[in-house]
């Protein structure tokens, strides 16, 4: 094994790591360093890629950060009315939320976009048979 000091978001961060034939290996470890370089500035806020692949979520949870930030931004919903809906969470899950999402608002924007896309597709491809009868 083999210790190293590095620097993430300025802070040093002690990790330890085999030596393989190469060398030592950054690689292993680089997945848990993004992840904490992000939660030394958005603790509540994690990205596994085995839940909602990979978008960003409110941390031991399954909510999407691109969730709440619509149901603020486009449903206008206060935080008290998101936390109502959502009562496992708090103002400060809920906060960090809206914060990375505007720190991120292109990369939402474009996720959204493709959402819309997505749904229009489907909606396409498989019409309402409700829509038939009320037609």
């Amino acid at each position: 094994m083999v210790s190293s000091i590095i620097l993430v978001s300025g802070a040093p961060i002690s990790i330890e790591a085999p030596l393989t034939s190469k060398g030592f290996s950054y690689s292993r470890f680089f997945p848990l360093l993004l992840n904490m370089r992000l939660n030394s500035k958005h603790p509540y806020i994690v990205n596994d890629p085995g839940i909602s692949k990979g978008s960003p979520i409110i941390s031991g949870t399954r909510i999407r950060v691109i969730d709440i930030a619509i149901e603020y931004d486009k449903l206008g919903l206060t935080p008290d009315q998101i936390i109502d809906a959502h009562p496992h969470l708090n103002l400060e899950q809920i906060h960090g939320a809206l914060s990375y999402y505007y720190e991120n608002i292109s990369y939402f924007k474009k996720k959204i976009r493709e959402e819309k896309e997505t749904i229009k597709k489907i909606i396409k491809k498989h019409p309402s048979i409700i829509k038939e009868f009320v037609d």
